[in-house]
């Protein structure tokens, strides 16, 4: 282990930043490219628990809100050119 100072963490929880550098720290082994791939294709865990989304609620939120009022907003932005 590092003495490395701990790493900030938002009031809603870690970020994924966190999450990524405690699993470096704890030598986290990761699939292989094609494994993790068919993975993320075939593997479906649905969850409805608050606890389970709570670190990631207000960001997801947020960003997909901004997002999809940007795509929607940008029909009426003026043409270039």
């Amino acid at each position: 282990m590092s003495n490395s100072p701990a790493l900030p963490t938002s009031p809603a929880g870690d970020t994924y930043m966190t999450r990524y550098h405690a699993d470096q720290q704890a030598n986290k082994t990761y699939m292989p490219f094609l494994e993790g791939l068919e993975d993320a294709a075939t593997r479906r865990v649905v969850s409805h628990r608050l606890g389970d989304w709570k670190q990631d609620l207000f960001w997801m939120t947020a960003y997909f809100s901004v997002g999809a009022w940007s795509a929607i907003f940008l029909m009426f932005a003026p043409r270039l050119g």
